[in-house]
């Protein structure tokens, strides 16, 4: 009997004998926008979700997501990629575009999978498989025959797992989709779906990683360290609050002062840039007749493990000469 791979879809595409084709960006576009919520729930989520951002879909995924994923979009693909791999050196996280969808896809929204099954079945022909969300104790398959011109419908299909066969109830010149829930405990799904069609067999391969449980994100202990950027002529200062292994709420602040120089209602300003999109925090006051008078903001950031944040501090002033610009942050410790 000859035999045939039509097509491999392990949530990546191979076409013949081992030829590689990268499942289309757009599907690729579905899995990112759709996961920004659960993404936040699990660092391995969140790893996966990094990982597929390209240079192609990040200006999609920068407008879609900057406001729930803040620090990671505030500039170029340069500068997000230097973030995202420092974030994944520290939580240790390795993911191909292969694994990262795999990941994501079990992670859909249940709202969601519509849209990834569309997509990557109007991007399949012939016998294909792909998972659409798993738990620990099962995952659903898709599984389903586009005919190419030229080929009857399968005469006989079946679905192996692990080794050994489902009882998945095809009917006979089955076409269309078919989804069916492949029990598990927790392990690692390898499967092949086989199609007998015209005399000929025809293999479709899917595969789903063994479950991981979301850890709850651990948060920072109770005790905190100041630390605080100065600048004595009026310049902008810059912090940088580096990143921790540990979820961290962090208040942070800003302070301009100046001192009285001309008559005529002087004043001096403060804008503090946190570095998430969000607009300036911005105060002023007027500059008193003697001594030094300040203006001063505060915010509180929540950073995940792996975060880091720059804070930028802006001074202006009128009739007034500057005598300090100053960025501060009481950062928990692990």
């Amino acid at each position: 009997m000859q035999t045939k791979l039509i097509l491999l879809l392990s949530l990546s595409l191979t076409l013949g004998a081992g030829a590689a084709a990268a499942v289309p960006s757009e599907c690729d576009n579905v899995l990112l926008t759709k996961n920004i919520s659960r993404a936040r729930q699990s660092n391995q989520v969140f790893s996966a979700w990094l990982s597929l951002i390209d240079v192609s879909n990040y200006g999609k995924i920068k407008q879609d997501a900057s406001a729930d994923v803040p620090g990671y979009f505030s500039g170029d693909y340069q500068s997000f990629d230097e973030k995202r791999r420092r974030y994944l050196n520290q939580q240790a996280s390795t993911f191909t575009s292969s694994n990262a969808r795999e990941t994501l896809s079990s992670s859909l929204p249940e709202q969601a999978i519509p849209a990834w099954r569309a997509c990557v079945a109007s991007h399949s022909s012939g016998l294909f498989a792909y998972p659409v969300r798993g738990t620990r104790k099962s995952v659903d398959v898709v599984v389903g025959w586009r005919h190419p011109p030229g080929l009857a419908n399968p005469g006989k299909l079946e679905v192996a797992v692990n080794g050994r066969t489902l009882d998945a109830a095809f009917p006979s010149n089955f076409e269309g989709e078919k989804t069916i829930a492949v029990p598990r405990d927790g392990e690692e799904i390898v499967g092949n779906v086989n199609a007998t069609v015209g005399g000929a067999s025809y293999t479709a391969a899917f595969h789903v990683p063994s479950y991981v449980a979301p850890k709850p994100p651990r948060l920072c202990g109770s005790g905190s360290r100041r630390i605080e950027a100065k600048n004595g002529d009026g310049a902008a200062a810059q912090l940088l609050i580096p990143p921790s292994d540990c979820d961290r709420q962090i208040r942070v602040g800003g302070v301009a002062g100046a001192v009285y120089e001309t008559p005529g209602d002087p004043w001096v300003k403060v804008s503090m840039d946190t570095g998430d999109g969000t607009a300036p925090a911005q105060a002023q006051n007027g500059v008193a007749a003697s001594g030094i008078t300040y203006a001063s903001v505060t915010r509180e950031l929540f950073l995940r493990a792996g975060e880091e944040r720059r804070i930028t501090v802006k001074h202006e002033n009128f009739r007034a000469r500057a005598a300090e610009t100053s960025a501060w942050a009481e950062v928990p410790t692990p």
